[in-house]
């Protein structure tokens, strides 16, 4: 990975720490997600295309179309949001009670 693209990543995941964003953003990291077995697949995915519809559809910018990254992702999404709302909730509550409610 060259400079350029840490330096990018690293804004990138920085951006829930904003005090603007109020526990609003957070960050998920997708590297751990990466399908390994559709990487592989991708790299004779011209000489052998039904093996490569078995485990993705798109380029390697495009997480190689790999159902299995996006189901992955998809549950790590959630389980993003559902500790922001849960944190959301928390504060309100929190808030409700300082405020006698």
């Amino acid at each position: 990975m060259s400079e350029d693209v840490r330096a990018i990543a690293e804004q990138q995941r920085g951006a829930g720490r904003h005090q603007e964003f109020g526990g609003t953003v957070t960050t998920v990291e997708t590297a751990p997600l990466w399908d390994e077995e559709a990487a592989v697949a991708y790299k004779t995915w011209q000489q052998n295309p039904d093996n490569w519809a078995r485990h993705g559809s798109d380029r390697p910018y495009h997480y190689l179309g790999s159902p299995v990254f996006f189901m992955r992702a998809g549950v790590a999404f959630a389980e993003a949001m559902q500790a922001l709302v849960a944190a959301a909730n928390d504060n309100m509550n929190g808030t409700a009670a300082a405020a006698g409610m």
